[in-house]
């Protein structure tokens, strides 16, 4: 982390100081999974909204995170403005945070993260779906003219379907849909898509096998 942010990141940038950019790094570790709230950065740093976009496009193109955009065919009813945060390494964003407790009240997301990590690794490019009426499906894949939201749990224990999950698949009726989480596995049909709860470890495999198939 020293190495990559406080030397060559900085030189990058041009900083003489390091002590705005830790900040605006450990407030961005703290939003993973969630919207982007440039106003929020731009207070907690000290720089300037325009320099905070700036900065955060350098810190995407140069690996250490991803700003994913709103999946959205209807733009009356989908908002579609600030991006989503995810970093492409948890133990790196956990090092900024200094929080290596396997007792967290930060898990949800880290487990949100980790899915998308996983699916960058096998060349997806996932986007988030979210409705001014605030329904919201984590991550939206689309491939070979075929859409397939993912919701991330981090324990499940029964078939359970959230609302925003029935909307988006009441919307746009996708062939399949996939609920992970840590152990539960089974299957379930509404309507005519395929519903597969699936654990963590198994997701890519089965999206792989789906993709595969058709």
């Amino acid at each position: 982390m020293n190495t990559y942010f406080l030397r060559e990141i900085k030189e990058v940038l041009g900083l003489k100081e390091d002590f705005r950019l830790l900040k605006l790094i450990k407030a961005l570790s703290l939003q993973i999974g969630n919207l982007v709230n440039y106003t929020e950065l731009s207070s907690l740093s000290e720089f300037s909204y325009s320099d905070v976009k700036s900065y955060l496009n350098i810190l995407e193109k140069t690996f250490s995170c991803s700003l994913i955009s709103p999946f959205q065919s209807n733009k009356r009813t989908e908002l579609g403005k600030n991006p989503k945060v995810y970093f492409f390494d948890l133990g790196f964003r956990n090092t900024i945070i200094d929080n290596f407790s396997h007792e967290r009240a930060d898990i949800g997301v880290m487990y949100e993260n980790f899915i998308f990590s996983e699916l960058v690794k096998h060349n997806f490019s996932p986007k988030y779906w979210r409705t001014k009426s605030k329904a919201e499906v984590d991550f939206v894949l689309e491939k070979d003219q075929k859409t397939v939201p993912i919701e991330v749990k981090s324990t499940l224990s029964a078939k359970n379907l959230t609302r925003s999950f029935q909307s988006f698949l009441e919307k746009y009726r996708p062939p399949v849909g996939f609920i992970s989480s840590s152990y539960f596995e089974d299957e379930v049909k509404l309507g005519s898509t395929n519903i597969q709860f699936v654990p963590h470890v198994k997701l890519l495999s089965k999206l792989s096998k789906f993709w595969k198939n058709k």
